[in-house]
């Protein structure tokens, strides 16, 4: 990030949030796509309506509990479904 940013912020110490951020926001999707990672960059008024969206859910505790209930069976069955678990006890019987 640092060699994308404007040569005059690169001299401030510590780094402006702005121009970080706009470095962030410009260079890591062409990064990312260079790599082929498939990617949802949030960024912007989409990144702020991301963390309300968290900052809501985590500072429910019983809410926080569903959420993460939901993750963990999600992540259980796409483990199943792909074979995941298979791969876990083959490595383990070694």
């Amino acid at each position: 990030m640092y060699d994308y940013l404007p040569t005059e912020q690169r001299a401030k110490t510590p780094l402006l949030r702005e121009p970080v951020r706009a470095a962030i926001e410009s260079v890591v999707p062409a990064l990312l796509e260079e790599d082929s990672v498939v990617t949802q960059l949030y960024a912007g008024d989409r990144l702020e309506a991301l963390l309300q969206e968290t900052i809501q859910i985590t500072s429910d505790e019983e809410r926080l509990r569903e959420v993460l209930t939901q993750a963990n069976a999600e992540t259980l069955h796409y483990a199943k479904v792909h074979g995941v678990d298979q791969v876990k006890e083959a490595k383990a019987k070694k």
